[in-house]
C-alpha cells in the first residue's frame, strides 16, 4: 500500500498525515499519534498563542476642539515578540463617543463595552494603527479579546 502524506503548514506548525498499512497517524510539533482530523479536510491551524499584552494601546492629548474638547490620539501596536500578526482585536471602550469622526475601518463601536480595530482584520507583527478622537473625558481603551492569525497556510499532497 502506497503512503500518502499531507502536510499543512502554519507559522511555524507543521502537521504531516502518515499512513501506514492502513493506519492513519498525525504528527504535529505536539508529538505523533493517531490521526484526529478528517482525511482532505484544510485545518485551521493557528499560528501560537497570542497574549492580550502583545497589543499596546497608548493615548495622549493633541489640543482641544474650538468646543473645548480635548483631543485624543491613540496608536495600538501589536508588540508580538515573534512573527504574528493578530486580528479580530476588541477594545473594552466603555460609553465611547467622540466628537469626531473616526474611520470606522479603523476603529468602531460594536455596542456597550465593545469596539473593534482594524475591521478585524490582521494586524501585523510592528504595526501599528491609530486615530484620533475628542471627549470630554479620556476614555479606557483596553484589549478585551484578540485571535491569532497565522502569517501564512499552505496544503501540500504529497503521494
Amino acid at each position: 500500500m502506497a503512503s500518502v502524506m499531507t502536510m499543512y503548514i502554519a507559522g511555524l506548525l507543521v502537521l504531516a498525515v502518515h499512513n501506514v498499512n492502513g493506519t492513519e497517524y498525525e504528527s504535529t510539533s505536539m508529538g505523533i499519534g493517531p490521526r484526529t482530523s478528517l482525511p482532505n479536510q484544510k485545518l485551521h491551524i493557528q499560528g501560537g498563542d497570542c497574549l492580550k499584552n502583545y497589543i499596546q494601546v497608548t493615548q495622549g492629548t493633541t489640543g482641544n476642539l474650538p468646543s473645548g474638547a480635548p483631543i485624543y490620539s491613540v496608536q495600538i501596536t501589536n508588540e508580538c515578540p515573534r512573527d504574528c500578526s493578530i486580528a479580530q482585536i476588541h477594545l473594552s471602550c466603555d460609553s465611547f463617543a467622540s466628537e469626531l469622526l473616526i474611520n470606522p475601518m479603523i476603529f468602531r463601536k460594536l455596542g456597550l463595552n465593545d469596539c473593534l480595530v482594524n475591521n478585524g482584520k490582521p494586524l501585523a507583527n510592528g504595526a501599528a494603527i491609530s486615530f484620533i478622537y475628542a471627549s470630554n473625558a479620556k476614555l479606557p481603551l483596553a484589549v478585551s479579546s484578540l485571535t491569532c492569525s497565522p502569517r501564512y497556510e499552505y496544503m501540500i499532497n504529497i503521494e
